[in-house]
């Protein structure tokens, strides 16, 4: 085991000595947030909204303890990965990035603090964190609005924990561009009402991230185009605080969209103008430079014929760890997470199942569960120790008609050298 292994596995001990469920089955709205410099805030790690049990404990009807008696051995790391700094934030503007070291999260840390939290590019140079800001929403409305941050806060409630994921998530850093927050904000459907959008227009997004800097990846213009119904389905918001503070300025300060369900790139920050638009808008360049990466037929001119950018189901591995039982036989545990559905009604609770090598498909024990597909959840499985080299691990799902593009792709596979 690595230096860095032991490292990590110190952080988990107490977590892992618990008694936490490992063995797999056989196959087959809120009150209103308190404003800035108001003394008070929702806790961003209140225990009952963060996806877990509020009961101090497993719950002993899954997850129960598989090793009674038994010592663990060590992490098995995984292998064939980019090895990038986690919870470091390098780069600058829209080649910044920040990646969240998963193999962290216990049921203690389902709430991301901010500062942990991924980023996917950062506060962009050119704007003045101390200038007036002014949300204007505009085009096909009855009433223009320009709206000041306290306009905004007069209306914000608590919007519960909410997770998403960069779209261009991948192995380098162990798939750590994603994280769940507590958010407080005020909904998109209530601010288009407020200034009477016509609800056949369609609703441009845009926010400012010129960064003094230039990219060679990724192009200036934060914009995305929805309709009201999409809006509307996924429970859209512009956030204006995170896990209880004013949001961070790598966060979007003072104002970002959060879309539950939908992909990062699509949760506009700094966020400048709302405005209602024709129906034949042409596709913003973000909408074309993340086409591929939100799995579009193409890359479309118009707005209009992109599909939603909303994230199937999907699950990886975030730590296998080594163990011998008291009948001295050597078994590997797997941790994971599972995330996503929300946008197409899959459920909190949706089976998956691992597979290790070529071995047979086993069913994952959700521990804990999700209280509801806008967050995420942690899953376990015990394993037989495989022989001696690099075994690939994968997920499906157990329900063959949820849309699950990503896991069908092996996109979160991993592998470990035994």
């Amino acid at each position: 085991m690595t230096l860095d292994s032991r490292r990590r596995f110190l952080r988990h001990a107490l977590w892992a000595g618990a008694g936490w469920s490992v063995g797999c089955r056989p196959s087959g709205e809120g009150e209103a947030p308190n404003p800035p410099d108001s003394g008070g805030g929702s806790d961003g790690a209140d225990g009952a909204s963060d996806g877990s049990s509020d009961s101090g404990g497993p719950d002993p009807a899954t997850c129960d303890d598989p090793f009674p008696g038994g010592a663990f051995v060590g992490l098995v790391d995984f292998v064939g990965e980019d090895d990038r700094p986690l919870e470091t934030l390098y780069g600058e503007g829209l080649d910044a990035r920040q990646v969240l070291d998963l193999s962290s999260l216990d049921r203690d840390l389902l709430v991301v603090p901010s500062d942990r939290f991924f980023v996917r590019t950062a506060w962009p140079d050119t704007l003045d964190p101390d200038a007036a800001w002014v949300l204007s929403v505009s085009g096909r409305v009855d009433t223009a609005l320009s709206l000041s941050p306290a306009d905004l806060w007069a209306r914000a409630t608590d919007q519960g924990v909410v997770h998403f994921e960069c779209s261009g998530n991948t192995s380098y850093g162990g798939f750590g561009l994603q994280g769940a927050a507590r958010w407080a904000g005020v909904s998109m459907v209530e601010l288009l009402d407020l200034a009477g959008a016509d609800p056949d227009a369609r609703v441009r997004v845009t926010g400012s991230d010129d960064h003094s800097s230039t990219s060679s990846r990724s192009v200036a213009g934060a914009a995305w185009v929805f309709s009201r119904a999409q809006l509307e389905a996924a429970g859209a918001f512009l956030a204006l605080d995170m896990n209880g503070e004013p949001l961070p300025l790598d966060h979007g300060f003072p104002v970002r969209l959060v879309v539950p369900g939908w992909y990062g790139c699509s949760c506009i920050k700094w966020v400048t103008d709302i405005e209602l638009v024709d129906d034949d808008v042409p596709a913003t360049s973000q909408m074309v430079e993340f086409a591929a990466r939100t799995h579009q037929d193409g890359e479309p001119a118009l707005a209009r014929d992109y599909r939603a950018a909303q994230a199937d189901l999907s699950a990886a591995p975030i730590r296998v760890e080594r163990w011998t039982t008291a009948d001295g036989d050597d078994v590997l545990r797997v941790v994971g997470l599972l995330w996503g559905g929300a946008a197409h009604g899959v459920a909190a609770d949706a089976a998956l199942e691992l597979q290790l090598g070529d071995g047979a498909w086993q069913a994952i024990e959700p521990c804990p569960a999700r209280d509801h597909a806008r967050t995420w959840g942690l899953w376990v499985c015990r394993l037989a120790l495989p022989a001696s080299g690099t075994h690939a691990l994968r997920l499906r799902c157990a329900d063959p008609d949820t849309p699950t593009i990503r896991l069908d792709a092996g996109w979160y596979e991993r592998r470990i050298r035994v």
